[in-house]
């Protein structure tokens, strides 16, 4: 049975990153990495991850931007900490869709892993979307997160699938922080969640956070 190409949104972390590579293994040909410029304090450091990630992996990136520079003075701090930016899932993935749409991919894989649990990080979410978006384009497009659907893995079983499949380079390439800098901070939620991924999985992780120690 053929399988149809994929474009996977790739963000430069852990579990977009590892998502490339699971489908990759299971035979999927991934078209191409999509990149969103949003204007993020880390933009620097996502984007070098995913260039370099996209070139290990040998997959074409394409990138786009959007900007809400109003966003910011509208929301809370508690709310822009708990989710970012409102709908990101959903922004991010009607952005990759003309993309998806004129490379003629079957599918188009967001990075969500099972413990997500933001409104446009679960399985429904996913299923809703894609009935809209093949009613929109005429054709079928499968919105899928392997890791989450498939797998029902946590930060830490992906963190071994890669070490178990020779993947381990992706660790020390990828950029999980949600701030700017030359290390992780170590303190973010996206740092912490990545800490307790490896230290779970009994794997030492190989980027450096502030402070000068590994995680």
């Amino acid at each position: 049975m053929n399988k149809c190409g994929v474009v996977v949104l790739l963000s430069g972390g852990l579990d977009s990153v590892i998502t490339a590579a699971y489908l990759q293994g299971k035979g999927y040909p991934v078209r191409a990495g999509f990149f969103v410029d949003r204007g993020q304090s880390n933009l620097e450091q996502e984007l070098l991850a995913t260039q370099k990630i996209s070139q290990r992996l040998n997959i074409p990136l394409l990138r786009a931007n959007f900007s809400l520079p109003d966003l910011k003075m509208l929301l809370s701090v508690g709310v822009r900490k708990k989710l970012g930016i409102p709908a990101r899932n959903l922004i991010l993935g009607a952005l990759a869709l003309p993309y998806t749409h004129a490379l003629s991919c079957g599918m188009l894989a967001l990075g969500n892993i099972a413990s997500d649990d933001l409104p446009d990080c679960d399985k429904g979410f996913r299923m809703e979307f894609s009935g809209l978006i093949s009613r929109i384009l005429g054709g079928k497009i499968e919105v899928v997160a392997p890791l989450a659907d498939w797998e029902n893995w946590d930060k830490a079983d992906e963190i071994n699938w890669a070490q178990n499949n020779n993947l381990k380079d992706l660790f020390s390439f990828s950029w999980t922080c949600w701030l700017g800098g030359k290390f992780h901070c170590g303190n973010c939620g996206a740092c912490r969640g990545r800490i307790e991924g490896f230290k779970k999985a009994g794997i030492d992780d190989p980027v450096i956070y502030n402070g000068g120690k590994n995680g």
